[in-house]
């Protein structure tokens, strides 16, 4: 069950995704000739408009495939319809179908915290019970488990957050004694720490007090949480290059899988949470100015439109092949991530 939870979760992502894309094609006016959730062979599939939609085997992304020639192909002077193809359009146009897909998603994510925050209030002050407990954290190790309320760190009485982190924070040992009441019952919990830019952490979020507002401080609410979000993102991504994090606190597509079905358990108002935070990473990574993302071929928009003529099609092929081999390496790297990380090491 939480199999196909995870599938419908993701499909429904990327179709999101894959509609920005397609949409603005067509309000362009120009054809497309596929729309695909997943890659590989066809499962199923139907035709409207002229367009293809399919739902394919291989559930590791999707396309949308625009009518006409590739960027390596010539167009037929005799085709009556080259006016209607990507390629034969004006950069201008081409930057806008590119960047639909990661604006699709980060638009997503502002309507998912819109809606969150319309239906239950803005965060105004943290208490001492644990909201989430981050996947692969310590105090997931340990056994801590959202609802659970925070009495004491190393016998320190906590009856405020900003004394749950000072205590913490605060502490010199490589264990911590983590006292907590779970449905009345008083437990003990022994946290290993780990330490991220010289604090130390143990991987938990706290329920916060929250007071109603309206739809339009909602949807405010929705915009600046998914700026901080995204700005949170390129941050990890700076600090993954610059040495400041360690690759180990990749996640790769076995650990997003794990995570997003810890989230579907976890219950429905954490599951939102986690596909706003997936949306924001998927707009976020595919407006990276990387060949084979969408930000690649935005880039390539751009340069077009500076130039006023596309790059060589070898340039561009070239650039395409070096994207290619860079996000296949990513990915295998951090699936490699994953696996020691499911062999305990």
């Amino acid at each position: 069950m939480v199999v196909l939870e995870v599938l419908f979760i993701f499909g429904f992502i990327i179709a999101f995704h894959e509609f920005g894309h397609f949409i603005v094609a067509r309000m362009l006016g120009m054809k497309v000739d596929y729309f695909s959730i997943g890659f590989g062979p066809v499962i199923f599939g139907f035709k409207y408009r002229g367009t293809e939609f399919l739902l394919s085997a291989i559930p590791a992304g999707g396309y949308v495939k625009p009518a006409g020639p590739n960027f390596r192909e010539d167009l037929k002077a005799d085709d009556p319809d080259n006016g209607n193809y990507l390629v034969s359009r004006p950069p201008w146009q081409k930057f806008l179908v590119y960047v639909a897909g990661p604006l699709f998603n980060l638009l997503l994510a502002i309507v998912l915290v819109a809606g969150m925050t319309y239906c239950f209030g803005i965060p105004t002050e943290p208490t001492t019970t644990i909201e989430s407990v981050a996947v692969g954290s310590p105090a997931e190790k340990a056994g801590l488990k959202g609802g659970d309320r925070i009495i004491a760190v190393e016998g320190r009485g906590t009856d405020s957050w900003e004394k749950v982190v000072s205590s913490i924070q605060e502490s010199s040992g490589e264990t911590l004694r983590v006292e907590i009441e779970r449905r009345g019952e008083p437990l003990m919990a022994i946290v290993n720490p780990t330490v991220v830019s010289n604090k130390r952490m143990i991987g938990i979020m706290p329920v916060f007090k929250t007071e109603d507002v309206g739809l339009f401080d909602s949807v405010l609410a929705g915009v600046r949480g998914t700026w901080a979000m995204s700005k949170m993102q390129l941050s990890g991504l700076v600090g993954l290059i610059t040495g400041k994090f360690s690759p180990k606190d990749m996640s790769g597509p076995i650990g997003i899988m794990q995570a997003t079905g810890k989230a579907a358990e976890s219950g429905w108002k954490e599951l939102i949470s986690f596909v706003i935070m997936i949306n924001v990473c998927l707009g976020v990574l595919n407006l990276l100015p990387v060949p084979v993302l969408d930000g690649g071929w935005i880039m390539l928009a751009g340069i077009e439109m500076l130039l006023g003529r596309p790059l060589s099609k070898n340039v561009q092929a070239w650039l395409l092949g070096i994207g290619t081999i860079l996000m296949l390496s990513l990915m295998f790297f951090a699936s490699y991530i994953d696996i020691l990380r499911l062999m305990g090491k």
